[in-house]
């Protein structure tokens, strides 16, 4: 009776945080891919990889996990449907985080300036963006004095 119980726990949990799995699973999969990016950094510079070394990725894993969880919550309890997603805008700061430091880890082995390159392109991108946002704005404006 236990193990029913137990089993049937487990498929509502799961069942809840269906809809967000792929975020979950791709932040968790970007926190490896940074840990090991990052030990294989540090072998190459001369540094021990020690277990200590990892315990702040375990720490940054369940601290992420919380944090999905917590707004996944938030998410499905108040908000309604049409509104902002803040587990896919949370998931991707998280995301985007993470994929800072892998670039910084790949840089530092392959001596290449990953960071300067991908900052070149969010800054070209930036002002891309800029020009959207003043066209809309002049076009509101417009729309707004037109009887």
């Amino acid at each position: 009776m236990k193990s029913i119980t137990l089993k049937l726990i487990a498929l509502t949990v799961v069942n809840y945080f269906a809809d967000y799995h792929s975020i979950f699973l791709s932040i968790f999969a970007l926190i490896i891919i940074d840990w090991f990016t990052g030990a294989y950094a540090a072998v190459k510079n001369g540094e021990k990889v020690r277990s200590k070394k990892v315990r702040p990725t375990v720490e940054k894993s369940a601290l992420y996990s919380v944090a999905l969880v917590a707004v996944t919550i938030i998410q499905k309890t108040f908000l309604p449907v049409d509104s902002i997603n803040l587990v896919l805008l949370i998931g991707s700061f998280m995301a985007f985080r993470e994929l800072l430091s892998i670039l910084e880890n790949v840089s530092n082995i392959t001596n290449l300036p990953l960071l300067r390159y991908f900052k070149t392109i969010v800054d070209k991108n930036k002002e891309v963006f800029d020009d959207m946002q003043l066209d809309k704005s002049t076009k509101d404006k417009k729309d707004e004095t037109t009887p």
